[in-house]
């Protein structure tokens, strides 16, 4: 999908999470969810980027879209996250309610916060060193949510993003698209 201003649900999803509660349905099999749909292909994804999160310049980090903690967990395994503190942040409060219970062993460095990604009123400008979202972008209004991240960044900070939702070689975006159908269709 090409990012145009003008399309009224600017995700790759053209999903509307306000209006369905589909992370809550799913939370407690999300994890699994994401090994079928990607063909394992999530785990080194998010190795990486939990990799380049930890290595950046940040002390304070706000992830706009933690889903069940697992790229909390993978940043803050790192020896280089010591002093950080991280706002994990989401819309869903089941997915927040497993995220907690990952994230126990973190609980000084991690705060878990209910958050929409297109507007955090409650998060102060300029107020975070870097911010990450993974996988997120999809269903949520991105010039929002990029908008917003921007915001919220000190002069200087970083933004972290992993997104999947498109492929650029149009054969294998067809093939991709075929294969979540299936999935949706066997999995629903």
């Amino acid at each position: 999908m090409i990012y145009d201003k003008t399309t009224s649900h600017q995700n790759a999803a053209e999903f509307a999470w306000q209006n369905d509660d589909v992370f809550g349905r799913i939370a407690s099999r999300y994890d699994k969810l994401s090994d079928v749909f990607s063909l394992g292909i999530h785990r080194i994804w998010k190795r990486r980027v939990a990799k380049r999160i930890a290595s950046e310049k940040w002390n304070t980090l706000l992830d706009g879209a933690s889903g069940t903690g697992d790229i909390i967990l993978r940043v803050m395994a790192s020896t280089l996250t010591q002093g950080r503190t991280v706002i994990a942040s989401d819309v869903s409060v089941k997915m927040l309610v497993i995220a907690e219970q990952r994230l126990v062993p973190l609980k000084g460095s991690v705060s878990l916060r209910l958050l929409d990604a297109e507007s955090m009123p409650s998060v102060r400008t300029g107020t975070v060193d870097a911010y990450s979202i993974s996988l997120g972008l999809k269903i949520c209004n991105r010039h929002l949510a990029i908008q917003e991240a921007l915001r919220v960044l000190k002069p200087g900070g970083r933004l972290i993003i992993l997104e999947a939702s498109n492929i650029r070689w149009g054969f294998l975006h067809r093939i991709y698209l075929a294969y979540m159908t299936i999935c949706i269709i066997v999995l629903g």
